[in-house]
Protein backbone atom coordinates (compact mmCIF):
# COMPACT_ATOMS: atom_id res chain seq x y z
CA UNK A 1 0.00 0.00 0.00
CA UNK A 2 2.83 2.41 0.84
CA UNK A 3 4.29 1.90 -2.65
CA UNK A 4 0.95 2.93 -4.17
CA UNK A 5 0.96 6.07 -2.01
CA UNK A 6 4.46 6.88 -3.27
CA UNK A 7 3.54 6.19 -6.90
CA UNK A 8 0.39 8.28 -6.62
CA UNK A 9 2.38 11.05 -4.98
CA UNK A 10 4.89 11.02 -7.83
CA UNK A 11 2.14 11.27 -10.45
CA UNK A 12 0.50 14.15 -8.56
CA UNK A 13 3.85 15.94 -8.25
CA UNK A 14 4.44 15.61 -12.00
CA UNK A 15 1.01 16.97 -12.86
CA UNK A 16 1.23 19.66 -10.21
CA UNK A 17 4.67 20.87 -11.29
CA UNK A 18 3.66 21.12 -14.95
CA UNK A 19 0.34 22.82 -14.17
CA UNK A 20 1.71 25.23 -11.55
CA UNK A 21 4.69 26.34 -13.65
CA UNK A 22 2.45 27.04 -16.66
CA UNK A 23 0.06 29.01 -14.48
CA UNK A 24 2.88 30.92 -12.79
CA UNK A 25 4.48 31.75 -16.14
CA UNK A 26 1.15 32.89 -17.57
CA UNK A 27 0.41 35.14 -14.57
CA UNK A 28 3.87 36.71 -14.72
CA UNK A 29 3.34 37.51 -18.39
CA UNK A 30 -0.21 38.73 -17.79
CA UNK A 31 1.27 41.17 -15.28
CA UNK A 32 3.26 42.73 -18.13
CA UNK A 33 6.54 40.83 -17.95
CA UNK A 34 8.14 39.43 -21.08
CA UNK A 35 8.38 35.73 -21.86
CA UNK A 36 12.10 36.08 -21.18
CA UNK A 37 11.45 37.36 -17.66
CA UNK A 38 8.89 34.62 -17.06
CA UNK A 39 11.50 32.09 -18.16
CA UNK A 40 13.95 33.46 -15.60
CA UNK A 41 11.28 33.13 -12.89
CA UNK A 42 10.74 29.49 -13.83
CA UNK A 43 14.49 28.85 -13.84
CA UNK A 44 14.68 30.31 -10.34
CA UNK A 45 11.74 28.51 -8.73
CA UNK A 46 10.06 26.08 -11.15
CA UNK A 47 11.87 22.87 -10.27
CA UNK A 48 11.90 23.77 -6.58
CA UNK A 49 8.09 23.58 -6.41
CA UNK A 50 7.87 19.81 -5.68
CA UNK A 51 10.42 20.12 -2.89
CA UNK A 52 8.83 23.26 -1.45
CA UNK A 53 5.42 21.55 -1.48
CA UNK A 54 6.89 18.60 0.42
CA UNK A 55 8.49 20.90 3.00
CA UNK A 56 5.28 22.85 3.52
CA UNK A 57 3.24 19.66 3.82
CA UNK A 58 5.65 18.07 6.27
CA UNK A 59 5.76 21.22 8.42
CA UNK A 60 1.97 21.53 8.44
CA UNK A 61 1.15 17.87 9.02
CA UNK A 62 4.11 16.54 11.02
CA UNK A 63 6.06 19.51 12.40
CA UNK A 64 9.34 21.34 11.77
CA UNK A 65 11.73 18.48 12.70
CA UNK A 66 10.13 16.24 10.06
CA UNK A 67 10.20 19.11 7.54
CA UNK A 68 13.93 19.58 8.25
CA UNK A 69 14.44 15.89 7.54
CA UNK A 70 12.53 15.73 4.27
CA UNK A 71 13.93 18.98 2.86
CA UNK A 72 17.40 17.46 2.75
CA UNK A 73 16.00 14.50 0.83
CA UNK A 74 14.23 16.92 -1.52
CA UNK A 75 17.47 18.84 -2.06
CA UNK A 76 19.44 15.67 -2.84
CA UNK A 77 16.61 14.51 -5.06
CA UNK A 78 16.59 17.71 -7.12
CA UNK A 79 20.34 18.29 -7.50
CA UNK A 80 21.35 14.64 -7.42
CA UNK A 81 18.74 12.22 -8.72
CA UNK A 82 16.93 14.85 -10.80
CA UNK A 83 20.07 16.05 -12.58
CA UNK A 84 21.41 12.50 -12.95
CA UNK A 85 18.13 11.41 -14.52
CA UNK A 86 18.30 14.29 -17.01
CA UNK A 87 21.89 13.46 -17.97
CA UNK A 88 21.34 9.70 -18.25
CA UNK A 89 18.17 10.04 -20.32
CA UNK A 90 19.31 12.78 -22.71
CA UNK A 91 23.07 13.29 -22.47
CA UNK A 92 22.30 17.06 -22.60
CA UNK A 93 24.02 19.44 -25.01
CA UNK A 94 24.02 23.02 -23.72
CA UNK A 95 24.06 26.04 -26.03
CA UNK A 96 25.41 28.26 -23.26
CA UNK A 97 26.39 27.90 -19.64
CA UNK A 98 23.18 27.89 -17.56
CA UNK A 99 23.99 31.15 -15.75
CA UNK A 100 24.48 32.91 -19.12
CA UNK A 101 21.01 32.24 -20.49
CA UNK A 102 20.69 35.88 -21.58
CA UNK A 103 23.74 35.71 -23.87
CA UNK A 104 22.73 35.43 -27.51
CA UNK A 105 19.44 35.33 -29.38
CA UNK A 106 19.21 31.51 -29.51
CA UNK A 107 19.67 31.14 -25.77
CA UNK A 108 17.08 33.85 -25.09
CA UNK A 109 14.66 32.19 -27.52
CA UNK A 110 15.09 28.89 -25.66
CA UNK A 111 14.41 30.59 -22.34
CA UNK A 112 11.28 32.26 -23.74
CA UNK A 113 10.09 28.92 -25.14
CA UNK A 114 10.62 27.39 -21.69
CA UNK A 115 8.06 29.90 -20.37
CA UNK A 116 5.43 29.30 -23.08
CA UNK A 117 1.92 29.54 -21.63
CA UNK A 118 -1.59 30.50 -22.70
CA UNK A 119 -3.07 33.92 -21.99
CA UNK A 120 -5.81 34.80 -19.54
CA UNK A 121 -5.83 35.79 -15.87
CA UNK A 122 -8.59 33.37 -14.91
CA UNK A 123 -7.10 30.44 -16.82
CA UNK A 124 -3.64 30.89 -15.32
CA UNK A 125 -4.86 31.59 -11.79
CA UNK A 126 -6.88 28.37 -11.98
CA UNK A 127 -3.81 26.52 -13.29
CA UNK A 128 -1.69 27.80 -10.42
CA UNK A 129 -4.30 26.87 -7.80
CA UNK A 130 -4.88 23.46 -9.37
CA UNK A 131 -1.12 22.90 -9.53
CA UNK A 132 -0.78 23.85 -5.86
CA UNK A 133 -3.52 21.38 -4.91
CA UNK A 134 -1.86 18.61 -6.93
CA UNK A 135 1.53 19.41 -5.38
CA UNK A 136 -0.02 19.19 -1.90
CA UNK A 137 -1.60 15.86 -2.81
CA UNK A 138 1.74 14.66 -4.16
CA UNK A 139 3.53 15.73 -0.98
CA UNK A 140 0.99 13.78 1.08
CA UNK A 141 1.60 10.70 -1.06
CA UNK A 142 5.40 10.90 -0.72
CA UNK A 143 5.16 11.29 3.05
CA UNK A 144 2.65 8.44 3.32
CA UNK A 145 4.90 6.25 1.18
CA UNK A 146 7.91 6.62 3.48
CA UNK A 147 7.16 3.38 5.44
CA UNK A 148 7.77 1.50 2.18
CA UNK A 149 11.49 2.13 2.71
CA UNK A 150 11.47 1.44 6.45
CA UNK A 151 12.09 -2.25 5.84
CA UNK A 152 15.47 -1.59 4.22
CA UNK A 153 18.47 -2.55 6.39
CA UNK A 154 19.66 0.20 8.70
CA UNK A 155 16.78 2.60 8.02
CA UNK A 156 14.73 4.07 10.85
CA UNK A 157 11.63 6.22 10.37
CA UNK A 158 13.69 9.38 9.77
CA UNK A 159 15.90 7.65 7.23
CA UNK A 160 12.85 6.31 5.42
CA UNK A 161 11.49 9.87 5.15
CA UNK A 162 14.76 11.10 3.62
CA UNK A 163 14.83 8.27 1.07
CA UNK A 164 11.16 8.74 0.19
CA UNK A 165 11.68 12.48 -0.32
CA UNK A 166 14.79 11.88 -2.44
CA UNK A 167 13.10 9.28 -4.65
CA UNK A 168 9.77 11.13 -5.00
CA UNK A 169 11.16 14.61 -5.65
CA UNK A 170 14.14 13.38 -7.67
CA UNK A 171 11.99 11.26 -9.98
CA UNK A 172 9.53 14.13 -10.52
CA UNK A 173 12.30 16.61 -11.37
CA UNK A 174 14.10 14.11 -13.63
CA UNK A 175 10.95 13.36 -15.64
CA UNK A 176 9.90 17.01 -16.02
CA UNK A 177 13.45 18.10 -16.93
CA UNK A 178 13.83 15.28 -19.46
CA UNK A 179 10.52 16.21 -21.08
CA UNK A 180 11.62 19.85 -21.39
CA UNK A 181 15.06 18.90 -22.71
CA UNK A 182 13.56 16.59 -25.34
CA UNK A 183 11.63 19.56 -26.72
CA UNK A 184 14.72 21.73 -27.14
CA UNK A 185 14.96 23.41 -23.74
CA UNK A 186 18.02 21.53 -22.46
CA UNK A 187 19.94 24.53 -21.16
CA UNK A 188 16.82 25.98 -19.54
CA UNK A 189 16.01 22.63 -17.89
CA UNK A 190 19.58 22.28 -16.63
CA UNK A 191 19.53 25.88 -15.35
CA UNK A 192 16.19 25.23 -13.63
CA UNK A 193 17.69 22.28 -11.76
CA UNK A 194 20.51 24.54 -10.57
CA UNK A 195 18.09 27.34 -9.65
CA UNK A 196 15.56 25.13 -7.91
CA UNK A 197 18.32 23.14 -6.23
CA UNK A 198 19.99 26.31 -4.92
CA UNK A 199 16.67 27.43 -3.41
CA UNK A 200 16.31 24.06 -1.69
CA UNK A 201 19.91 24.24 -0.41
CA UNK A 202 18.98 27.51 1.32
CA UNK A 203 15.75 26.02 2.71
CA UNK A 204 17.46 22.83 3.90
CA UNK A 205 20.31 24.72 5.54
CA UNK A 206 17.96 27.12 7.33
CA UNK A 207 15.82 24.23 8.58
CA UNK A 208 18.90 22.33 9.78
CA UNK A 209 20.21 25.36 11.68
CA UNK A 210 16.79 25.92 13.28
CA UNK A 211 16.69 22.33 14.54
CA UNK A 212 20.30 22.11 15.78
CA UNK A 213 23.70 23.68 15.24
CA UNK A 214 26.10 21.40 13.34
CA UNK A 215 29.04 19.84 15.12
CA UNK A 216 32.53 20.30 13.75
CA UNK A 217 33.21 16.60 13.33
CA UNK A 218 32.53 13.86 10.81
CA UNK A 219 28.78 14.52 11.04
CA UNK A 220 29.38 17.82 9.20
CA UNK A 221 29.56 15.72 6.01
CA UNK A 222 25.87 14.98 6.50
CA UNK A 223 24.84 18.64 6.83
CA UNK A 224 22.75 19.98 3.91
CA UNK A 225 24.90 23.10 3.38
CA UNK A 226 28.19 21.38 2.41
CA UNK A 227 26.29 18.65 0.59
CA UNK A 228 24.24 21.13 -1.44
CA UNK A 229 27.22 23.33 -2.24
CA UNK A 230 29.19 20.28 -3.39
CA UNK A 231 26.45 19.22 -5.81
CA UNK A 232 25.97 22.77 -7.10
CA UNK A 233 29.72 23.13 -7.68
CA UNK A 234 29.86 19.80 -9.53
CA UNK A 235 26.91 20.67 -11.79
CA UNK A 236 28.36 24.12 -12.51
CA UNK A 237 31.83 22.75 -13.25
CA UNK A 238 30.65 20.24 -15.86
CA UNK A 239 28.27 22.64 -17.66
CA UNK A 240 30.44 23.01 -20.77
CA UNK A 241 28.54 24.30 -23.85
CA UNK A 242 28.44 22.67 -27.29
CA UNK A 243 29.45 19.18 -26.14
CA UNK A 244 27.38 16.35 -24.66
CA UNK A 245 27.66 16.28 -20.89
CA UNK A 246 27.28 12.53 -21.19
CA UNK A 247 25.40 9.70 -19.61
CA UNK A 248 28.56 8.55 -17.85
CA UNK A 249 28.57 11.83 -15.95
CA UNK A 250 24.98 11.13 -14.94
CA UNK A 251 26.07 7.81 -13.45
CA UNK A 252 28.89 9.56 -11.57
CA UNK A 253 26.39 12.09 -10.21
CA UNK A 254 24.05 9.27 -9.21
CA UNK A 255 26.89 7.56 -7.33
CA UNK A 256 27.75 10.85 -5.60
CA UNK A 257 24.11 11.24 -4.56
CA UNK A 258 24.07 7.75 -3.07
CA UNK A 259 27.27 8.57 -1.14
CA UNK A 260 25.77 11.78 0.23
CA UNK A 261 22.59 9.93 1.18
CA UNK A 262 24.67 7.34 3.03
CA UNK A 263 26.36 10.15 4.95
CA UNK A 264 22.94 11.52 5.96
CA UNK A 265 21.69 8.10 7.05
CA UNK A 266 24.75 6.95 8.98
CA UNK A 267 26.56 10.12 10.13
CA UNK A 268 23.76 12.56 10.99
CA UNK A 269 23.26 13.04 14.68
Amino acid sequence: MEFLYLLGGLIALLLGTDTATKGLSGLVQQAGASALTAGLVLVAVGYALPGLALIAGAAAWQGLPVAATVVQGAMLGTLGLGAAGLLISTGVVLRVRPWRMLDGDKAQAELAEFAASREGWTRNAFRLLLGAALLALGARGVLAGAPFFAGLPGLDAGGALVVSALVGIGAAVAIVATFNARFGDAAAAYAAILGGGALLVVAASMAAFLVAMPGFDLSLLAHPLPQGLALLALLAAVAVPAKPLGRGLGLVLLAATVALLAAVLFLAG
